[in-house]
């Protein structure tokens, strides 16, 4: 699947087929879901047990995930961003390079953590710009109402 040369559904129809020669009956979307629940098992006790102060949590499948996810970029990203504008970013291994495709490099590469950063960055400053915009908009319509207020009443 991740190679793109066969579409998601194919690729779970077939894991079907082959669960259901080993007498499972369970349709490719089933397995799909079941895949996408285990990944987010996987995701919350990883999560959990990286904040400090927590009680380390255990899974019977959480070695085999981590065997399986582990360098995943949705899993460890190659860069988060918190509210404050601070960057954090993860290098790269060269062994987990290895098994990339040259096409999926060539992406990794071009789509740099920098790069992403600097866009959530930029789209951050943005959105506060837009803000402050609107917030001074809001003032000067309200300046005016009340100007207008005034004059109304010193008519009365």
């Amino acid at each position: 699947m991740s190679s793109g040369k066969i579409s998601h559904e194919k690729a779970w129809n077939e894991i079907a087929t082959i669960m259901s020669g080993k007498g499972y009956n369970v349709s490719g979307r089933q397995c799909m879901t079941r895949i996408n629940t285990m990944k987010r098992t996987y995701k919350t006790i990883k999560d959990h047990n990286a904040k400090s102060g927590n009680n380390k949590r255990t899974w019977k499948y959480y070695e085999i995930m981590q065997s399986f996810l582990g360098e995943k970029p949705y899993m460890a990203p190659l860069a988060t961003i918190s509210s404050t504008g601070s960057v954090s970013k993860r290098s790269i291994s060269p062994s987990s390079m290895s098994t990339c495709e040259p096409d999926e490099i060539n992406r990794k590469r071009k789509a740099s953590s920098t790069d992403v950063a600097e866009k959530l960055i930029e789209s951050r400053r943005l959105i506060e710009e837009r803000k402050e915009r609107k917030h001074m908009e809001k003032i000067e319509l309200q300046t005016k109402l009340l100007e207008k207020l005034d004059k109304f009443i010193e008519k009365m």
